[in-house]
C-alpha cells in the first residue's frame, strides 16, 4: 500500500488554478460559510469545499506558485487548486548532483506530503530496496532524526506525535537501561522468538513515538500557561506526560526484550520547537497532535489488544488506548475553550483543518499477508491495515467530535470561570 509513492519534483510550474469554478459547488444546499468560490475572499485562491462526514461548506485557501506559501513550503499542485506543504527544497537543482527533491509521507497514514532532498546517507530510495532480507517487510521512511531515508519496518502510531514545523521528530535509539521498566515487560517476549530483529525494531519506533510525546505535551502544558488556560487543562496535561512516560518505559522493555539488548532513547533535538505560538497555531497544532493523532493512536491500540496472544502484552496496549483516548479527549476541551475566547478568524481556520480531513483521498489496501498476521500476534497493527483505521477514525470519530465542537448547545460560554468547571 502506498499511497504517495516516489515522486520528485524536476521543475517549479506554476499550478492550474481552477477557480474560481463557475456555479454553486455541490452541497450549496447545506448550511456553511459559502455556496460558490467567489464566496472564499479572506484570501488569494480560495474555493468552497463540501466535507464528506461534516455536512457543511467551507471556504479553503490553495496557491498557484511557491512563492504564494510561506518559507520552507512549496506549492503541490492538486484539484481544483495547488497545496501549501512543508519542503526543505523546490527542485531537484537545489540537491546535490544526481540527487532528486524528493515527496514523502511525512506522517505516516497517508495523510502529510513533504518534500526533502536525497543524500549520500539514505540507506534506500524505494521500497524495493528493503524488502530483501526481511521477512516481515519494509518501506522506504525519511525519518528527521536519521537524517535521510532507510528501510524501516514501520508500526502503528501510538502516541501522540511531536510536530515541529509539520514533521514528526523523534530521539535517536541508544544503548540504555534507564528506560526499560521491566515489571511492565511481557513474559513472553524475549529474543529467541521468531523474527525478533524485525520486531525488535518495531517496537524500538514506538517506544521512541511515546518518549516523544512526552515532549509534545510539555510543549503542550507551556502553551496552555502561555494563554492563561484553566488548572484543569493544564493539571490533564501534565498528567498526560505521565501516562506517556510510562507508555515509552514498557515498550522500550519489549524492544529491549526482542533485542536481547537495554535500549532508549537518545538526545531529542527541540530546536524551533517553540516557535509556533499564537493561539490559530497552537489550536490548529493540536488538531493533529491530540485530536487526530491521539484519536488514531487510541483506535490502533485497541486493535493491537484484540490480536495479540500474550495476556500481558494485550492488557498493556488496552491501558495504552486507554490513556490515548483521554488524551484525544483533553486536545478536544482545549479547541473549545480556545474557539469560545476567540472571534471568527479562529473558527474559519478550526473548521478548514477538519474540512482538509473529510477530503483526503483514500489509499488503497493491500491483502493481509502471512507476515501481517505475525505483527498482530506480537501487538502490532501492520500498513495493510494503518490506512484503513485512519480513514474510518476520521469518518466515525474526527469528524462527528469536531461537528459537536460548533453545535450552539456544546460550545462552552466565554466567562474563564465557567470553562474551568466544564474541563473537570
Amino acid at each position: 500500500m502506498q499511497c504517495i509513492g516516489f515522486k520528485h519534483r524536476q521543475t517549479a510550474n506554476a499550478c492550474s488554478t481552477g477557480v474560481p469554478r463557475p456555479g454553486p459547488v455541490d452541497g450549496a444546499d447545506l448550511p456553511g460559510e459559502c455556496d460558490f468560490d467567489a464566496d472564499c475572499k479572506d484570501k488569494p485562491y480560495g474555493w468552497c469545499g463540501r466535507g464528506i462526514q461534516i455536512n457543511q461548506t467551507f471556504c479553503q485557501y490553495g496557491c498557484a506558485v511557491d512563492s504564494d506559501c510561506a518559507n520552507g513550503q512549496l506549492c503541490e499542485c492538486g484539484d481544483p487548486v495547488g497545496q501549501c506543504v512543508p519542503a526543505d527544497c523546490t527542485t531537484d537543482a537545489d540537491c546535490q548532483s544526481g540527487f532528486l527533491c524528493r515527496g514523502y509521507d511525512s506522517h505516516p497514514g497517508c495523510a502529510m506530503t513533504a518534500y526533502t532532498c536525497q543524500a549520500t546517507t539514505d540507506q534506500c530510495g524505494s521500497d524495493s530496496d528493503c524488502n530483501i532480507g526481511a521477512a516481515l517487510g519494509g518501506r522506504c521512511w525519511f525519518d528527521p532524526a536519521m537524517g535521510g531515508f532507510h528501510c524501516s519496518a514501520q508500526s502503528c502510531a501510538i502516541g501522540r506525535p511531536f510536530l515541529v514545523e509539520g514533521a514528526e521528530r523523534l530521539a535517536p535509539v541508544t544503548a540504555r537501561a534507564d528506560w526499560s521498566e521491566l515489571a511492565l515487560q511481557p513474559g513472553g517476549v524475549t529474543s529467541s522468538t521468531t523474527h525478533s530483529v524485525e520486531l525488535a525494531e518495531r517496537w524500538t519506533r514506538i517506544a521512541l513515538m511515546e518518549h516523544a510525546s512526552i515532549a509534545a505535551f510539555a510543549r503542550f502544558s507551556l502553551q496552555l500557561m502561555s494563554l492563561g488556560a484553566p488548572a484543569a487543562l493544564i493539571e490533564r496535561a501534565t498528567a498526560a506526560m505521565s501516562d506517556e512516560t510510562k507508555h515509552a518505559k514498557a515498550c522500550f522493555a519489549i524492544a529491549s526484550a526482542y533485542a536481547g539488548a537495554q535500549l532508549g532513547p537518545g538526545r531529542l533535538a527541540i530546536e524551533r520547537s517553540l516557535d509556533e505560538s499564537s493561539l490559530t497555531e497552537i489550536v490548529l497544532n493540536t488538531i493533529r497532535e491530540g485530536c487526530v493523532g491521539e484519536t488514531v493512536a487510541a483506535i490502533e491500540a485497541r486493535e493491537a489488544a484484540e490480536h495479540a496472544e500474550d495476556p500481558a502484552l494485550r492488557a498493556l496496549l488496552l491501558e495504552i488506548s486507554a490513556d490515548e483516548t483521554r488524551h484525544a479527549e483533553l486536545a478536544y476541551c482545549f479547541v473549545q475553550w480556545a474557539l469560545s475566547l476567540a472571534g471568527p478568524e479562529l473558527e474559519r481556520a478550526v473548521r478548514t483543518e477538519f474540512a482538509a480531513l473529510s477530503q483526503q483521498a483514500p489509499c488503497t489496501d493491500s491483502a493481509r499477508t502471512a507476515a501481517d498476521l505475525v505483527l498482530l500476534n506480537h501487538g502490532l497493527v501492520p500498513e495493510t491495515m494503518r490506512a484503513a483505521i485512519r480513514r474510518e477514525a476520521i469518518a466515525q470519530v474526527i469528524l462527528p467530535c469536531s461537528h459537536a465542537l460548533f453545535a450552539p448547545q456544546t460550545r462552552a460560554p466565554r466567562r474563564n470561570d465557567r470553562l474551568s468547571e466544564e474541563v473537570h
